[in-house]
């Protein structure tokens, strides 16, 4: 430990340009946060419309959940896969 110097711009590891792309990435992740969570909720808008409109009962209204649910579920699956 005697006699090593090290610079204070090389202490944070990440050089300006990565901070950039990290940057966007965030904000990227942020923003399909964000929507994925608007659509969920606005699909407990939409049953009872859907509900109206096509003369559904109560389990045929909940499919619609069951089917979006079940394919936010396999998403990560299918990009793990290479789909």
């Amino acid at each position: 430990m005697a006699g090593v110097t090290i610079a204070a711009s090389n202490v944070s590891g990440v050089s300006a340009g990565s901070k950039q792309q990290y940057q966007f990435a965030l904000i990227a992740l942020t923003s399909l946060f964000f929507m994925w969570g608007f659509l969920t909720c606005l699909n407990d808008i939409l049953i009872p419309y859907l509900k109206n409109l096509f003369e559904l009962n109560y389990a045929q209204a909940m499919l619609v959940q069951f089917c979006f649910f079940g394919l936010v579920g396999s998403t990560p699956q299918q990009v793990k896969d290479g789909k």
